[in-house]
């Protein structure tokens, strides 16, 4: 069991160390979250550009095209979708959004009256969460090593 402190250079060596490691861990961490950020936008391009849909066949533009099916992301069909995602900061330095910026990204995720949804963030989110958590964790650790302050 560490000494007691007792002076008070000990007490101020203690708040130098805190305060060091908080700066550590608040640096490690917002990287970490910018990586996991990254990792979920990846994941949502990914699934947005995979073929193999199960919707309906249909023509466009002398193009036979296949809809995706409810439930299912979205079937590319001009890449805007994909290439509008993007990863903006949060209303604080430690957030950060992964955003898809169409005007139809909403409708497609959350469905309409008409149509069903086709979500795309959300099984992304789902898919990479444990991922985004473990670096976190590992980001916390690597920051205080054992917490020898």
């Amino acid at each position: 069991m560490p000494a007691p402190i007792s002076t008070e250079n000990e007490v101020r060596e203690l708040i130098d160390k805190l305060e060091q490691l908080t700066e550590r861990l608040e640096a490690r961490i917002l990287k970490a979250l910018d990586e996991g950020a990254e990792i979920l936008a990846q994941n949502v391009r990914a699934r947005l550009r995979e073929e193999g849909r199960s919707g309906a066949v249909y023509r466009a533009g002398g193009v036979e095209r296949q809809a995706s099916a409810p439930g299912e992301a979205p079937a590319p069909r001009s890449g805007k979708l994909s290439q509008s995602i993007a990863i903006e900061p949060g209303g604080d330095s430690s957030e950060v959004h992964v955003v898809a910026d169409t005007e139809y990204a909403a409708a497609l995720e959350f469905g309409t009256q008409q149509t069903e949804p086709r979500p795309f963030l959300q099984p992304a989110l789902a898919e990479t969460r444990e991922d985004i958590k473990a670096k976190l964790r590992k980001a916390a650790r690597k920051a205080a090593p054992s917490s020898g302050i």
